[in-house]
């Protein structure tokens, strides 16, 4: 799910499946040659060293601009920005969370959709500013003086959550950088039906319904996934073609979910801070599991950045047990 923020339900321990995407910037001009330079970074993980995660401390804001919104310090994203960090590499990191619509846009896109119960809310794909995210992204790997990076206060409107104020965006300074970090509960699912006019598919309405249900544990109706798998290819799936290098966090079981929802909802309540009942948390999941039913399979199957994708498996205690590599594409 997409709570894991200190403005949010969910800020103490790590709550869902996520998906890491690193977005290295295609271009590192200089006056000699406007051309490619890649950044090579050398990252090992032990996963003997890997811990299981610790009730969250309040942050020093000092340290936390340059990351995401309510991470630990433990947190993978962060591991990766030290890792980077070590190799004088300059970091920036976003998540897809920080791109969600407006509040009043996420409402008359849940009126359009009336009938979906996938999109009453935020999270799924449709419910992102996929034009923004696309926008930031290419700015933050291009030469600027100042970009801002959205933020987003899910704690707004009674947990409905808005975007905040552009006063209160990060402020990126001498773009560009030289690492940009995307991560995202969905990032690397990919449609299920293509663009007719781009594949020369001619499915029918009823095949796609039946391309949406071939699982036959799919708990959303097949209609209801068809609205979101065009979102998904028209939005999400549009930037997919800036990344570099993807790491994708396995799960054997995505019912897990709901156990980490609740256990980070126990930490709140607690604390005394506010926070989902046990029900609330089960309905909360329950929107996003169809598409980590309809998805999850594929993404873990193949390698969304052919020789640059990492596959590491986790057990439902958070700690690492397998890992794998995409192998290097061929050269001709």
């Amino acid at each position: 799910d997409d709570d894991d923020d200190d403005d949010d339900r969910g800020r103490g321990e790590r709550s869902r499946s996520a998906h890491v995407v690193l977005v290295v910037p295609l271009q590192k001009k200089s006056s000699s040659s406007p051309g490619l330079r890649p950044l090579r970074a050398r990252v090992r993980v032990d996963p003997r060293r890997a811990a299981p995660p610790q009730e969250e401390e309040e942050e020093d804001p000092r340290r936390r601009a340059p990351l995401p919104a309510g991470r630990r310090e433990d947190d993978d994203v962060d591991v990766l920005v030290k890792l980077f960090e070590a190799e004088g590499a300059r970091c920036v990191v976003a998540s897809i969370d920080d791109f969600y619509l407006p509040h009043g846009e996420l409402a008359s896109l849940a009126a359009r959709h009336a009938d979906n119960p996938l999109l009453q809310g935020r999270g799924n794909p449709g419910t992102h500013d996929a034009q923004l995210m696309r926008a930031t992204l290419e700015a933050l790997a291009s030469p600027a003086p100042l970009v801002r990076v959205p933020r987003y206060d899910k704690a707004a409107h009674d947990g409905a959550g808005d975007r905040r104020p552009h006063a209160e965006w990060l402020a990126v300074e001498g773009c560009p950088v030289d690492v940009v970090i995307l991560e995202g509960w969905c990032l690397g699912f990919r449609p299920v039906v293509h663009n007719n006019n781009n594949n020369n598919n001619n499915t029918t309405g009823d095949e796609e319904d039946d391309l949406l249900a071939q699982k036959k544990n799919v708990s959303a109706s097949a209609s209801a996934l068809r609205v979101v798998d065009a979102f998904l290819r028209a939005d999400l799936a549009s930037v997919y073609d800036l990344f570099d290098a993807f790491v994708a966090l396995h799960v054997r079981d995505a019912g897990v979910v709901y156990r980490w929802r609740e256990e980070a909802e126990a930490v709140r309540r607690a604390a005394g801070r506010g926070a989902m009942t046990p029900d609330e948390v089960v309905a909360f999941v329950d929107r996003y599991m169809p598409l980590y039913e309809q998805y999850l399979g594929p993404l873990y199957a193949t390698d969304l950045v052919p020789g640059h994708t990492l596959h590491i498996t986790i057990d439902a205690d958070r700690a690492p047990v397998d890992a794998r590599s995409s192998p290097p594409p061929s050269t001709p």
